[in-house]
């Protein structure tokens, strides 16, 4: 297959070359359709920035990207621009042509041909391009369906990660909660992280067996009582004759606080801040 594919906009021809991996346009065809001139374009600051940047990064002199030929082959003859060159050119002249330059420019880079007239009767007389081109479109299918498989596992692990550091930053504010005090809290200020009573949350712990009741008085079981979980706290009460009495109230330490969210949220009873 030939070097040199014509294609047509608005019935105007459109040269592009093959050249060693890149394209380049017939950038003298392009302006002609829009009454302008490849001059008008690379006189203007943008275009003197835009070639010195690509020049930097493709490590391509500016007349390697800008190429001028005069003489010769006449199909060769105008200026030439390289791929990229060719396509911030087409949206100066206009986006809806750069739009179809950047079509064109694809599917010869990806297939080597477009479905134009004169490469669908290249095709009927050379049996083997057609071969040779169902290849590639085999191959550049397979490539694509990769590419789709990769991006959606990688959608997946990216939904999951997510999920994860939302549930992460959920516990880190519950903790932080816990560790901005310093004081012992009772149980009632706890079971309120939880949405319960106090009696409705003290149920709950004697039922995963961490306390229970002696004298009116709830006391952590054996596994627990030296842990440095709960303080006892002596307070004055006045009884209905007058007389003044004392009763022990059991407080938790922040350190003890800490151990029920680990326990609890083994039994799925998470606090308030954490439910979704």
């Amino acid at each position: 297959m030939s070097n040199l594919s014509v294609f047509q906009y608005s019935n105007a021809p459109i040269s592009f070359r093959k050249e060693t991996g890149s394209l380049f346009v017939n950038a003298t065809e392009m302006a002609k359709g829009f009454g302008k001139t490849t001059k008008d374009w690379l006189r203007t600051k943008q275009s003197e920035e835009f070639i010195s940047s690509l020049s930097t990064v493709r490590q391509i002199s500016p007349t390697g990207l800008v190429q001028i030929i005069q003489g010769g082959n006449p199909e060769l003859q105008g200026t030439w621009m390289h791929e990229d060159v060719a396509l911030e050119f087409a949206r100066w002249l206009s986006p809806a042509f750069a739009i179809w330059c950047n079509d064109r420019i694809k599917e010869l880079l990806q297939i080597g041909f477009t479905a134009t007239q004169p490469t669908i009767e290249q095709l009927v007389e050379n049996p083997d391009l057609i071969i040779e081109v169902a290849s590639k479109l085999k191959m550049l299918r397979q490539q694509n369906a990769e590419q789709q498989k990769q991006i959606a596992i990688q959608n997946r692990q990216l939904d999951s990660l997510t999920t994860e550091v939302v549930e992460l930053q959920k516990k880190t504010d519950y903790i932080e909660v816990i560790l901005s005090s310093k004081e012992t809290v009772t149980i009632t200020q706890i079971a309120q992280d939880y949405g319960m009573s106090a009696k409705a949350f003290n149920k709950v712990l004697a039922d995963l067996k961490i306390q229970r009741k002696v004298n009116k008085q709830w006391i952590l079981y054996t596994p627990y009582l030296n842990m440095g979980f709960v303080h006892s706290k002596t307070i004055q009460i006045t009884h209905h004759n007058g007389t003044i009495g004392t009763v022990q109230h059991t407080e938790w330490r922040q350190k003890g606080r800490l151990f029920l969210y680990e326990e609890l949220k083994k039994h799925n009873i998470l606090p308030m801040i954490e439910r979704k």
